[in-house]
């Protein structure tokens, strides 16, 4: 495909170029949200901003933001390849301060703006902008909330919004939105340097080609996926390329269940739950929010294999109730609820339903100096690798099946690390792993994996816990032991 662009006064042709393939992707796409990744020198900036200027010229009042990190960039870089692609006589005024910007003239007579921004200062600068579309080069060196500040700028009346960006193939949130788990109207088109190799310099090419060869898969031949985690993932890599052969659509769908297999009497079911974290939970912040969504995994014990998924942005009292609607469809199983942060909310949701069949843990009360039974699973670093290993041993000694086709994107970046709120390991850094913990607390059980049976102790009669733990007696009056506010105990009573 040949792109041309003419002065506008004279009518002569001032650009020309052929198009190479994944560009021409690029250009023909009717996406709203569009990312080019490739590796380096594959032209991907070259027609992001190639578009951006067409966007601007085809619809008039258009207000487009074109940004990179820094504002050196901005200059050395973004501005200067802008002006080697736009001609002089479709602008019409070049403002330099406060901020740089371009007002272009439009097919139509009208005109359009162009501004530039350095998008490594806070977001306060962005919020009063009323943008039709926005490009960001090098997008992997943005943090997601910029992206979303700016997807909430996307307000002018009459323009089709348009997102641009490009990025090398770099596992940080890009992945997750464009590849990992796209929504609707995104985009990913992918691109290789070797696909440019006529217009860069021989000695150019022949660099590159002496690259290692990770550094070459990554940054010549554009190859973005799990394997740039290199040995830093949890799960081993022939566990979850099997786990991925039994990935399939839901069956059915109820209220935002998905349904992957119906319920049979005379198997045994357990429900795992990971809470939305945060404490704002109003409906606008937990739709743009980049945190984890409430996910709720109904998992087959006797089959091992996962049988239905919910996953949403909603609060915790909401997900209780969910949990204990979908639990009806499955026998009321046995919940396996995470408590920590939002997870107290949760659970005194599930006590106002009156849903009593609830994991309980053996944790030893240091007021008390007893072991008691407390209700929730509380992560730690210890407690999530138990989690890990429990799993680890159902994927090594038997068959497990996961039909959901985000939890299974989601174990390829579950990995470990030093990150102190993520316990010894979670999510890499701009990914998810709610639904990969509410798989993990889903198919737990405190007894060992056995090759081809399925064992589980009975949680109310657990070995060396205490059901109903000492009083103490206060000035003549019996006093019930005292527990923190996320915490409850099981079956005490007064003798």
């Amino acid at each position: 495909m040949r792109i041309k662009f003419k002065d506008l006064n004279s009518g002569e042709v001032v650009f020309d170029r052929l198009l190479l393939p994944s560009q021409q992707v690029f250009w023909e796409s009717d996406s709203r949200f569009i990312l080019f990744s490739g590796g380096v020198g594959c032209g991907k900036s070259h027609v992001m901003i190639l578009r951006a200027i067409y966007e601007c010229m085809s619809q008039d009042n258009n207000y487009f933001l074109l940004g990179r990190t820094t504002y050196g960039e901005i200059h050395d870089v973004l501005i200067k390849e802008f002006f080697e692609i736009c001609h002089d006589s479709w602008i019409k005024e070049y403002r330099k301060s406060p901020h740089p910007s371009v007002i272009l003239h439009t097919f139509n007579g009208g005109t359009s703006e162009i501004i530039f921004r350095n998008l490594d200062k806070e977001h306060k600068d962005l919020l009063g902008l009323n943008l039709g579309g926005f490009g960001i080069d090098q997008a992997e060196d943005i943090p997601e909330d910029t992206f979303l500040t700016l997807k909430g700028r996307l307000r002018r009346e009459g323009i089709k919004h348009r997102v641009f960006m490009t990025s090398n193939p770099k596992l940080s949130w890009l992945y997750r939105v464009f590849k990992q788990d796209p929504e609707d109207n995104y985009q990913l088109i992918e691109g290789s340097t070797l696909e440019n190799e006529i217009n860069l310099p021989p000695e150019y090419i022949a660099d590159l080609k002496k690259y290692p060869p990770t550094w070459f898969n990554q940054y010549v031949l554009g190859i973005w996926d799990e394997s740039l985690l290199a040995d830093n993932i949890v799960f081993a890599r022939e566990h979850i390329e099997r786990l991925g052969k039994s990935v399939r659509p839901a069956s059915r769908e109820k209220e935002g269940l998905r349904i992957y297999k119906e319920y049979d009497p005379s198997h045994k079911y357990q429900m795992g739950i990971d809470s939305a974290e945060g404490a704002d939970t109003t409906e606008d912040t937990m739709r743009k929010s980049p945190k984890d969504n409430g996910v709720i995994v109904i998992w087959d014990k006797t089959a091992d294999e996962e049988v239905a998924m919910y996953s949403g942005k909603v609060p915790p009292r909401v997900l209780a109730k969910k949990a204990t609607e979908f639990a009806a469809l499955y026998g009321d199983p046995l919940m396996v609820p995470e408590i920590n942060s939002m997870g107290a909310a949760l659970l005194d949701k599930l006590d106002d339903l009156g849903y009593s069949n609830i994991y309980r843990r053996k944790e030893y009360d240091r007021v008390l100096k007893k072991q008691l039974k407390k209700i929730g699973f509380r992560t730690t670093a210890s407690s999530k690798m138990l989690l890990i290993s429990h799993f680890e041993e159902l994927c090594r000694l038997r068959q497990p099946r996961i039909y959901s086709r985000e939890t299974w994107e989601e174990l390829k970046t579950f990995v470990y690390t030093d990150v102190a709120k993520k316990k010894g390991a979670g999510g890499q850094q701009g990914f998810h792993d709610d639904k990969v913990m509410a798989t993990l607390l889903a198919a737990f059980d405190e007894d060992p994996v056995r090759t081809g049976s399925v064992t589980s102790q009975d949680r109310a009669t657990l070995s060396g816990v205490d059901v109903s733990p000492s009083i103490t007696v206060v000035n003549g009056r019996v006093r019930p032991p005292q527990f923190s506010r996320t915490e409850k105990l099981v079956n005490w009573k007064v003798l």
